[in-house]
């Protein structure tokens, strides 16, 4: 996201590369700018085969007998995250997003695979060492009940500082920044919790997820909570913050409007699996996957040029995780599914920039093009 909305220094007010500077200095920036978006293709995130499932509450004779039920919550993730990018997961609840998040922050560990903070294991977070701990912030969806409520915003904030081992002299002057950065006075450091709103609650939330300076911020839901007047105001918080501090955030939300909003690339998850992976762009316009239609036709502001509301609307519950359909995970609900949707796993297609797990993606993607130029 960052790297589309900046401006390199050789680029004039019409985007075209400037002429204005001597040769030494435009070659230069040519340079810097190269050196920067080669830097922003570097993973900072990295997903490689990850599951996680956990142990369901069987019988004492179930266990004995090792007769132990799963239930598959994340199945066989791949996913780079490149830095300064805002990855978008989303689908419905049980779809696997919160456990991914999870995995990432350290508060689970995987069944199989590994994920990567740049280049390094992270492992469960009472084992990980303190530097990489720093390295991940979290944001979660109810700021107010994540704030102690025997602190005050200033102790809050200040926390993480101390665990990290900043001198109390570093502490103030970090928590000035931080309250600048998140667009809050000093007159909010005595109060507590349950004396905020939720907008002021979810920035001290924010300055308390980016006090340590880390360079991923995972954010579960972070405006779900919050009064359509006050999401607009956080989600631009949070793409000048990430423009500021040159943040890798993993966004995850069933909102897929909050999502288009922030978002280079978005993935789309279905009963633990990866349903579909693209630019943001490209998925809004030309879906590739019908469960990715569906979650777009449940959006109340789409573009109505778009015809995705002339699909499907999305029925039925999501099958138990314990016991997941067979072949596609998604032929139960899938208005498009044939025998062999039943029986075989699709394979991941490649479509235009991105990807989509359905026998008939090309086919899907291209109805949309093609509804989508004639509206």
């Amino acid at each position: 996201m960052t790297a589309e909305r900046a401006r390199t220094p050789a680029e004039t007010d019409d985007g075209s590369a400037g002429t204005n500077e001597p040769d030494g200095l435009e070659t230069s920036a040519a340079a810097e700018a190269e050196e920067t978006s080669a830097r922003r293709r570097e993973p900072v995130i990295e997903l490689e085969g990850v599951s996680k499932s956990f142990a369901m509450d069987d019988s004492l004779l179930d266990r004995l007998f090792g007769n132990v039920t799963r239930l598959e919550a994340v199945s066989d993730v791949s996913l780079t995250v490149d830095r300064g990018e805002t990855l978008g997961v989303v689908g419905e609840s049980g779809s696997g997003k919160s456990t991914l998040a999870n995995l990432v922050t350290g508060l689970h560990t995987p069944t199989d695979g590994t994920v990567t903070i740049d280049g390094s294991p992270v492992g469960a977070a009472t084992d990980r060492p303190a530097d990489l701990l720093a390295d991940v912030g979290v944001v979660f969806q109810n700021a107010s009940s994540s704030i102690n409520p025997r602190m005050t915003v200033g102790d809050a904030i200040a926390e993480p500082l101390i665990t990290q081992g900043w001198s109390a002299d570093e502490r103030e002057e970090r928590i000035a920044e931080l309250l600048d950065l998140v667009e809050l006075s000093d007159q909010h450091l005595d109060r507590y919790a349950h004396e905020l709103s939720g907008g002021q609650a979810q920035r001290v939330s924010i300055a308390r997820a980016i006090a340590t300076e880390p360079r991923v911020l995972v954010l579960d839901e972070p405006v779900s909570a919050l009064d359509v007047s006050v999401k607009g105001s956080i989600l631009n918080l949070l793409m000048r913050i990430q423009a500021e501090l040159d943040l890798t955030y993993l966004f995850i939300s069933h909102d897929l409007s909050a999502v288009k909003h922030v978002a280079d690339r978005i993935a789309v998850m279905y009963l633990g699996e990866l349903m579909e992976v693209g630019p943001a762009a490209d998925l809004f316009e030309r879906p590739a996957h019908p469960y990715t239609q569906a979650l777009l036709a449940a959006i109340p502001d789409v573009d109505p040029s778009t015809s995705i509301e002339d699909t499907f609307v999305l029925e039925g519950d999501v099958p138990s995780p314990v016991d997941p359909p067979s072949g596609c995970v998604f032929h139960t609900r899938c208005p498009m599914a044939e025998e062999r949707c039943r029986s075989e796993v699709p394979d991941r297609i490649d479509v235009g920039r991105g990807w989509s797990r359905c026998h008939f993606a090309e086919e899907v993607a291209d109805a949309e093009s093609v509804a989508h130029e004639s509206h």
